[in-house]
């Protein structure tokens, strides 16, 4: 009965989601030539989705991860995460104008403050239905089933970004989904890798077991960090040769890494 319970909440969830994600393209506002154009942008987009869903699938059938798991929190990632997070991070921004206006700080550090707050925990929300339903004892498996949601946050984020940038145009609305589908590389799927692993290393040392608790301060801080430098001003500093994205990516992928090889090792540690 319980776990009938928390499938249906999970499935009302995901098809509120659903409608969210796509009443814009279903409600007679769009045109002919944004149809068009939305359709070019995500043809292009699918050149980073389908070997990303390759991959993951591949890599979770070699780890022996349950395939509906997976799937699960992929879309729990799409049309769960996505649409909470796009409401709390709408509702925060009205409360800090109200409480703030007027603020320079806040206009240049809002976004890069209240989206990690707002998106990490809730990318790992879809997580907390789908080990309900299906258990794992394998962190290598709560790694990859935190990296299917991050995943799927990011795949429905980049169509969302695509409808929003419909009104600049051709030219603006492709070279902004070439530059998402080039962020990619180091994006939700590797922040929510790290936030995932974090967060249960901090659980075990909350329920007395104190090996593991610095490593998932670093993972954890790591996650909130690198999403944090995504989002700030750093990145959009000029210099002659291009540094600062290169700088974060390679501080996100190293740090992805880190929590690669501490699963590899410590596989075992959720028996």
């Amino acid at each position: 009965m319980k776990k009938n319970s928390i499938l249906f909440i999970f499935i009302l969830l995901l098809c509120i989601g659903v409608q969210y994600e796509t009443i814009y393209y279903t409600d007679g506002s769009m045109s002919a030539a944004e149809y068009g154009l939305m359709g070019v942008s995500i043809f292009l987009a699918l050149f980073y989705m389908i070997p990303a869903l390759y991959f993951l699938f591949r890599i979770g059938k070699k780890w022996e991860l349950p395939k509906k798991a997976l799937i699960l929190s992929l879309l729990g990632g799409m049309f769960l995460s996505g649409w909470l997070s796009s409401f709390a991070n709408t509702y925060i921004h009205d409360l800090l104008g109200v409480l703030f206006p007027d603020s320079a700080f806040l206009n240049a550090f809002e976004s890069a403050i209240v989206a990690p707050l707002v998106e990490e925990p809730l990318k790992l929300l879809p997580l907390v239905f789908v080990l309900a339903l299906i258990p794992v004892r394998k962190l290598k498996s709560l790694f990859l089933l935190g990296i299917a949601s991050g995943l799927g946050f990011q795949m429905i984020e980049d169509i969302g970004y695509i409808r929003t940038d419909l009104p600049e145009g051709f030219d603006f609305t492709i070279s902004r989904i070439l530059e998402r589908i080039i962020s990619g590389i180091a994006s939700h799927w590797t922040f929510s890798g790290l936030a995932v692993v974090g967060v249960y290393l901090l659980y075990r040392s909350y329920k007395g077991q104190k090996d593991g608790k610095k490593e998932g301060l670093i993972f954890l801080g790591l996650a909130l960090g690198t999403h944090f430098l995504f989002n700030s001003p750093f990145v959009e500093l000029e210099t002659e040769l291009p540094l600062a994205i290169p700088v974060v990516t390679a501080i996100t992928l190293y740090g992805f890494y880190q929590a690669y090889r501490f699963v590899e090792k410590h596989n075992e540690l959720m028996n």
